[in-house]
């Protein structure tokens, strides 16, 4: 089953417990949603998305469903509203994205040695996305593209709209490896950061090239092993993903020194 089946059946599932009103955390979260300005669509595309990732929780503990248990997984989403202000992001500024970071920062097709460990620690997200969503090369494309522009962003300090690129499922796996990269999101790993560099706004550029540079050189990976084997079928031969630990975060006490340099 593909992700987009995937994705089907648990909005359904979704739609089902808004129409018979059970189970009441579903209502309840669902209404609060709304009243914070989610569109009902993406409220379903949401909720659905959690109620994946908490059933194949439980499926792999062999637990069963609990509605305490249902209501903690959606209490713990870090959501946030679009801004229909923001301008709409779409396939042209994917492209002109990786065209902007090639000639601000060049690439990696000769230098991929000096990131493996960055590199790896993307892919060990991606693949474990491709095990427990059933996420395809295109999927993966636009997850990346997302977390592109949202870097971007921080370094143009503007704000994009994804609503028409992703549903919110590719989003939210978006999201997790912004939150192994991303020190604006992820205290820790800021904590980490700070002492060899600190994160604040005038260094964005500094800090984010390597991370721009190792998004942009899985895309032309992607685009590359299409030919061939297929992307996923490829980084199972060198990427082992251990789902007892949490990912790795992208920076390490290498990268920083190369940033500090």
């Amino acid at each position: 089953m593909g992700r987009t089946e995937q994705r089907r059946q648990y909005q359904s599932i979704i739609r089902h417990q808004l129409n018979t009103k059970e189970p009441k955390t579903t209502i309840e979260y669902y209404e609060k949603l709304h009243k914070d300005g989610y569109h009902e669509e993406r409220i379903v595309q949401l909720m659905a998305y959690v109620l994946e990732t908490y059933t194949k929780a439980i499926i792999g503990s062999n637990q069963p469903f609990s509605e305490f248990e249902w209501k903690s997984y959606l209490n713990d989403v870090h959501y946030t509203i679009p801004n229909e202000e923001a301008e709409s992001f779409d396939e042209r500024d994917a492209r002109n994205n990786s065209k902007r970071i090639k000639k601000e920062y060049g690439d990696l097709r000769k230098n991929e040695r000096q990131y493996l460990d960055e590199l790896i620690a993307i892919e060990e997200s991606l693949y474990m996305a491709y095990l427990l969503f059933d996420i395809n090369e295109n999927d993966a494309k636009k997850i990346l593209h997302v977390v592109i522009q949202i870097i971007l962003d921080e370094i143009d300090q503007e704000v994009h709209n994804f609503e028409d690129y992703v549903e919110e499922d590719l989003y939210f796996l978006a999201k997790n490896i912004l939150y192994c990269s991303d020190p604006y999101l992820n205290p820790a790993l800021k904590e980490f950061i700070n002492p060899i560099i600190e994160v604040k706004p005038e260094n964005n550029e500094r800090l984010f090239k390597p991370l721009l540079l190792c998004l942009n050189r899985i895309l032309e990976k992607i685009d590359q092993s299409g030919k061939s084997k297929g992307y996923f079928n490829i980084v199972k031969t060198y990427v082992k993903v251990d789902f007892s630990k949490e990912p790795k975060w992208f920076y390490n006490e290498r990268t920083l020194a190369r940033i500090s340099e």
